[in-house]
């Protein structure tokens, strides 16, 4: 089995030395947190963006930091997605000379999303001797040209933030692309493609189900998408416990639908007594055939229909 490498959250914007671009997105989000423990990881002396997309809501509430702010909408741009529905990614770019990195995953640009949640992330770094398959770039371009396409033509033309995506999606555009991709490399799912879990790898086969959240809507609805396209697989359920006594879930009619499903509690053993915010899906042929995929999303039925929403596969 290949050992997975681990790295501190905070290494990964030091990752791109003298980055140009550096693209955020998230739901919620601390302007103060950023600008004191993140935006001082990055060497901004070749720096000519940092554009963060964000959460209307969260947009709002990030408002009321503004009196202990110095650099927003001067040294880095804050722009909440105007959209009806619920902005839910959680996606970083760092563009380079020649290379990138790509991070996704469960937590939004706060203390707890970075520091004190167990959170889980995906990190991809690009350069010349570790190319970016086509198929990845081709989605990763889609999804900045997802993001610009949020505002209608009549105002994209005039506004600095599409333009900053424009630009981004060209940089994208130059890295090093793979001549031969491999069958297993790494994918990026968006919502900007449709529905999540049709974009999921289909395999009817499937004997194991791995589903591990923190919000189920008080519902089954999400575990009925899953289950209906792994009809034949064993339902495993790790839901997150919230504030040491309840789920989100109801337990009681998940073991009268899903006979034999087992549950169990999701938790981190190396961050004890943390919130376990990570969402993780994943399905296993046999022994030798799985795939586990990180992501922003819920297991809601509107997290996968009706929000924008981001994950990797691999």
């Amino acid at each position: 089995m290949k050992k997975v490498e681990q790295i501190p959250l905070s290494e990964f914007f030091r990752l791109i030395k003298k980055p140009h671009y550096v693209l955020g997105t998230t739901y919620t989000l601390s302007l103060a947190f950023f600008e004191s423990v993140v935006y001082p990881e990055i060497d901004r002396s070749n720096l000519k963006s940092c554009l963060i997309l964000c959460d209307r809501l969260g947009y709002n509430s990030a408002l009321t930091e503004g009196a202990a702010l110095q650099s927003a909408g001067q040294d880095y741009m804050v722009v909440p997605a105007p959209v009806s529905g619920c902005f839910h990614p959680k996606v970083w770019i760092v563009i380079g000379d020649g290379e990138a990195v790509l991070l996704a995953g469960s937590g939004n640009l706060t203390q707890a999303g970075f520091m004190t949640n167990a959170e889980f992330f995906d990190a991809l770094h690009f350069n010349s001797k570790t190319p970016l398959s086509r198929e990845l770039l081709d989605t990763v371009r889609t999804f900045i040209n997802g993001l610009a396409s949020m505002w209608s033509p009549e105002d994209s033309h005039h506004l600095l933030c599409v333009e900053t995506l424009s630009q981004i999606e060209a940089a994208l555009a130059g890295l090093p692309v793979a001549a031969i991709t491999d069958e297993i490399s790494p994918r990026f799912l968006h919502s900007f493609s449709g529905p999540l879990i049709e974009q999921m790898p289909a395999d009817p086969d499937a004997r194991e189900l791995y589903i591990a959240a923190p919000f189920f809507g008080n519902s089954l609805e999400g575990l009925h998408l899953f289950a209906r396209r792994y009809p034949m697989a064993k339902l495993n359920v790790f839901p997150a416990v919230h504030d040491a006594k309840a789920t989100d879930i109801p337990l009681k009619k998940v073991k009268e639908f899903y006979k034999g499903a087992d549950i169990s509690r999701l938790s981190v053993p190396l961050k004890k007594g943390a919130f376990a915010h990570l969402k993780l899906y994943g399905v296993a042929r046999d022994k030798e055939t799985a795939w586990i995929c990180c992501t922003s999303a819920n297991c809601t039925e509107a997290a996968d229909q009706r929000t924008f929403s981001s994950q990797g596969v691999s």
